[in-house]
Parts: C-alpha cells; sequence; structure tokens
C-alpha cells in the first residue's frame, strides 16, 4: 500500500545556519512510521545559509547523492577530492567504501544554497567502492523537486 505523506508532514529541524525537511527519522527527527524505504535511509531538502558549512559527516558503507536546487557548493572529501557544483541541477555522487569524509560549504555569494541529499546503503552485499562523480543534470529534472509536492512511500 502507498502511503501518502504531504511536504509539510514532513519532520523540520533548524539549527541557525541549517534549515532541514527530513522524509525519514533523521538527526534530531525521529519517526517510527517513516524509517527509510528499503535500502534509501535519507532523504531531505536542505537549506544552508550562506557562508555556512556542513561539518564533515563521516561515511562507510554508503552512496550520497547531493542536488542541488538554488545556490553553489563548494565540497571536499578526506581522499582530497574537492570541485564546486551549482544551480540548477549541480550533483555529486559521493560512493563512500570506508571511513570518508566529506563536507559542504554554501560559497554561493550571499545566497542560500537548496539542495536534495539522498542517503542510500547497498543492499546487495558488495562493498562499495571508494568514489565521487559530478554531472550536471537538466533543468526539467531539477524543476520536479518542490517543497510542495507530496512525497509517496510504501511501507
Amino acid at each position: 500500500m502507498i502511503r501518502i505523506r504531504r511536504s509539510d508532514d514532513r519532520g523540520f529541524a533548524h539549527y541557525g545556519w541549517l534549515e532541514s525537511r527530513y522524509c525519514f527519522s533523521f538527526a534530531s527527527y525521529f519517526d517510527p512510521d517513516f524509517m527509510g524505504l528499503a535500502n534509501l535511509r535519507a532523504c531531505n531538502e536542505d537549506s544552508l545559509h550562506p557562508g555556512a558549512s556542513i561539518d564533515p559527516c563521516q561515511f562507510q558503507q554508503t552512496e550520497v547523492f547531493s542536488l542541488i536546487l538554488e545556490g553553489q557548493a563548494q565540497f571536499h572529501d578526506s581522499l582530497g577530492r574537492k570541485g564546486t557544483f551549482k544551480s540548477p541541477g549541480g550533483a555529486v555522487l559521493l560512493s563512500a567504501a570506508n571511513e570518508i569524509d566529506f563536507n559542504l560549504t554554501n560559497n554561493g555569494a550571499g545566497k542560500t544554497l537548496r539542495m536534495l541529499q539522498l542517503w542510500l546503503t547497498p543492499t546487495n552485499g558488495v562493498p562499495l567502492q571508494a568514489d565521487l562523480q559530478q554531472a550536471k543534470l537538466s533543468p526539467l529534472t531539477v524543476s520536479c523537486w518542490s517543497p510542495h509536492r507530496m512525497v509517496a512511500t510504501a511501507p
């Protein structure tokens, strides 16, 4: 059965420098009815204030897909990889094999950075290889995500 969950029903946190909307239980938000979907562990819409950084997060056996909806970000990881991606459609896919730190900073000249971040864990038993890929998605793809749309999940 598919359950409809409206955007305004998602979890919310405001940390002063970061505002986040959580589709599933994450960080300080906990909802036992929304713990993830298959191997999708996080689906967060984040607004990072100008000049702010997300502290390095350590990932292990996780794929992290970040899509810029508005703004520009700079990233680097503990393997020395770095780059910049911007809207609309700038995307980064981090495949974290073993304890990779990933840091992201809003370097968008006084503008708030809005991004969608998905965290996935492998389910096929094959360990991930460390990798980082950048892509540019079409504006049509990016325009499909709106804070006013609904999110549907299955139990």
